[in-house]
């Protein structure tokens, strides 16, 4: 299958991949942004209640908390929360599924912001990158963490209270959407290269075939036919075409006869005959009418055979004129 640049299957073709794909990529984005906002504000608000429970918690029973941790496994995986509280530290986590390591953990303790908000005496929301190199690579991973950190104080004692959140799981759901988005953009590729197939086949290759037999109509050679498979727009015009081949065959051996016959007729004539166009180039001459500008010429002593006698010449051209000017007043 080959498509020069101006056929019109490959136009049609261009055109279509353009719009579907300006469509995808502004659905892509829209659908991408939504759902950034979407998960990221639900996750924001879950973990925002779960740390306003804990606080309440805390400020009414710190021992209490810590001697019933079991209870928090109901957490989020994606968080933990480290208590201290009367030179006691214990964190609050789900056990149940992957959790954030305690090198994770205190790493994220010695981050500036979060040390300025211990340091603090207010409650503090910091959101930083922790970057770490993975036992399995060399690979520097980068893990957004939202952290809060809160100050509380039970029978004149002050604690702190330290929650990270994790975005790992919404990097991750994201990173999954633009893989996704990618395959369904090798997916439209393909499908529209199967389309241009299909298009070529039903609509370029019967413009070709028919383009092809009109440039042999042109030479005269009548004998080819659009093939018509079915009943589409491309089988009429294929229909159309192969009638107006049988016509223009029809009318071309029309033509011919009467040209043999209006030949046999001069030929058998006795007058002659002649005629001329405008500027008075001979374009028919019967063997009388040939034999009558012989004679004329050779008592006229002309010596080149092409040109006419000067009467007949002017005559001709006050014909010309006569006939120019009576079109005229007809207009």
């Amino acid at each position: 299958m080959r498509l020069r640049i101006t056929s019109v299957v490959l136009k049609i073709w261009l055109a279509t991949i353009l719009v579907v794909a300006f469509c995808l990529t502004v659905t892509s984005l829209i659908f991408l942004d939504v759902y950034k906002n979407y998960a990221y504000t639900k996750g924001m608000n879950e973990f925002d209640h779960t740390v306003t429970v804990i606080n309440d918690l805390l400020e009414d029973d710190p021992i209490e908390v810590a001697e019933h941790k079991e209870v928090f496994n109901l957490l989020d995986t994606r968080m933990v929360a480290l208590v201290q509280f009367d030179g006691e530290n214990y964190s609050l986590r789900n056990k149940t599924g992957p959790q954030i390591s305690d090198k994770t953990i205190r790493a994220l303790t010695k981050l500036e912001g979060v040390r300025e908000a211990i340091n603090a005496t207010d409650t503090n929301q910091i959101t930083d990158t922790y970057q770490y190199k993975s036992d399995s690579s060399k690979h520097i991973n980068k893990e957004e963490f939202v952290i809060t950190v809160h100050h509380f104080s039970y029978e004149g004692k002050k604690g702190l209270v330290i929650y990270a959140f994790s975005m790992l799981s919404y990097q991750e759901a994201l990173a999954e959407l633009r893989e996704l988005i990618i395959l369904l953009v090798v997916i439209m590729v393909i499908i529209s290269f199967i389309y241009m197939f299909f298009l070529h086949l039903y609509l370029g290759k019967p413009l070709n075939d028919m383009t092809n037999i009109a440039f042999e109509y042109a030479k005269n050679d009548f004998t080819h036919r659009a093939p018509v498979t079915s009943r589409d727009e491309m089988s009429q015009l294929a229909l159309a075409m192969n009638k107006m081949g049988k016509s223009l065959e029809t009318i071309g051996t029309m033509t011919r006869q009467e040209k043999e016959l209006l030949t046999n007729i001069l030929s058998t004539m006795v007058t002659g005959v002649i005629v001329f166009n405008n500027d008075g180039t001979v374009l028919l001459a019967n063997p009388a009418g040939e034999h009558f500008l012989q004679k004329w010429i050779a008592v006229s002593h002309r010596l080149n055979g092409d040109s006419l006698p000067e009467e007949m010449s002017i005559a001709i051209q006050q014909i010309v004129a006569y006939t120019e000017r009576k079109e005229l007043n007809c207009l």
